[in-house]
């Protein structure tokens, strides 16, 4: 059980990684739509 919670793990973090670059992303597209207004 061990193995798969290390996994389990690993694949949250990479979630994670790619969730915030895509908040980061979406943020800069907002910024930049408010700031042409």
């Amino acid at each position: 059980m061990e193995p798969d919670i290390f996994v389990m793990c690993e694949n949250a973090q990479t979630l994670g990684e790619s969730f915030i670059s895509s908040l980061k992303i979406i943020f800069e597209v907002v910024s930049e739509k408010y700031s042409d207004n």
